[in-house]
């Protein structure tokens, strides 16, 4: 499984690509699950994601956030 982290909105210029799971917090985005990603932990299993990206959302966290969020990935 790969994830789009904090996906938000489709820009004009993303790819998007049906092997990618778009993840964000707010439904008006339209991603594909619904995840509050400050959450611990999230609800995937260990082990099974093969690939993340996550653009524009870990500027927006706090460090202790940051932290976090780099140990549950």
């Amino acid at each position: 499984m790969k994830l789009i982290l904090g996906a938000g909105p489709i820009q004009p210029d993303d790819i998007i690509d049906s092997t990618w799971t778009r993840v964000d917090i707010n439904p008006d985005t339209e991603p594909d699950q619904i995840v509050d990603l400050r959450a611990f932990p999230w609800p995937w299993d260990d082990g099974s994601i093969d690939e993340i990206s996550c653009s524009h959302y870990v500027e927006h966290q706090t460090s202790l956030e940051w932290i976090s969020f780099v140990e549950e990935m």
